[in-house]
């Protein structure tokens, strides 16, 4: 008897031969076959779309948080831009405040603070100060004569030669019209005072060239050494004050006082 072989045999549709074994219909089973290959192609384009879509989210994300970044730093640069010019102005507030437009020196108000704060420090410690306490002799001449622009060329000329002549740590200013003050914190030994009040009155009378005129000043300095306590910076003024007044009258340059306290 011939021997019998299933159906399909050696098909190469394997579902074929094994849907013939077990009685289904091959187009069942090869519809099955190609539901779950679309079924999976599907899924798999699902799931690229979602990447591509939430890759494309994070994208704009990042673009967003880029941008706001870059705001940001612009922001923040106007911000450092507007605190510089406003420090900036606070400085040139303080400057004009404390210190003399035509000069540059220190004024009246900055030499008081200063002064009143070389006492604070040296009356504990019993260190002499030093204020020399100056006007011009011939400065009122030469503006009724020349004009203000004049009178103003001499003042900035006496300031020069007045700073090249005081210590990197001590302090000169210009108080107001003719009158000069400097403070030394410590003060010299009274030779080395005498000495520095000799050059300096050398070196103001001095002739001052200015628009093809040849302008000449004398000082008259008052000098008060404070060795004893307590003084204030308003005495210690007032001593300089009438020690230059003694030296105008007495054509001397320089007069001395001594601060002996109260």
């Amino acid at each position: 008897m011939a021997q019998r072989y299933p159906r399909h045999i050696g098909s190469r549709r394997t579902g074929a031969f094994f849907a013939d074994e077990a009685g289904l219909r091959p187009h069942a089973i090869q519809s099955d076959f190609e539901r779950n290959h679309w079924l999976g192609v599907s899924v798999e384009n699902r799931m690229r779309k979602g990447l591509e879509a939430c890759l494309q989210g994070l994208q704009r994300q990042c673009d967003s948080l880029r941008e706001e970044l870059h705001n940001t730093r612009i922001a923040l640069g106007k911000a450092h831009f507007e605190l510089d010019r406003t420090k900036a102005d606070e400085r040139a507030a303080h400057h004009l405040a404390t210190h003399d437009h035509l000069t540059s020196l220190p004024n009246r108000f900055s030499f008081l603070d200063r002064l009143s704060r070389a006492i604070g420090f040296a009356m504990p410690q019993a260190i002499p100060i030093a204020v020399l306490y100056m006007d011009l002799d011939g400065f009122k001449t030469i503006n009724d004569l020349h004009g203000h622009s004049a009178g103003d060329e001499v003042l900035k000329v006496v300031s020069g030669r007045l700073r090249s002549f005081i210590r990197r740590e001590d302090l000169v200013c210009r108080l107001g019209g003719d009158e000069f003050a400097c403070l030394l914190e410590p003060s010299p030994e009274m030779e080395q005072l005498r000495a520095l009040a000799r050059m300096i009155c050398r070196e103001i009378a001095n002739p001052i060239h200015c628009n093809g005129l040849e302008l000449k000043v004398e000082a008259s300095m008052g000098i008060v050494i404070a060795h004893e306590w307590p003084v204030s910076a308003e005495q210690l003024i007032a001593d300089a004050d009438r020690a230059m007044y003694r030296a105008k009258r007495m054509r001397s340059g320089y007069q001395f006082s001594v601060f002996e306290g109260t």
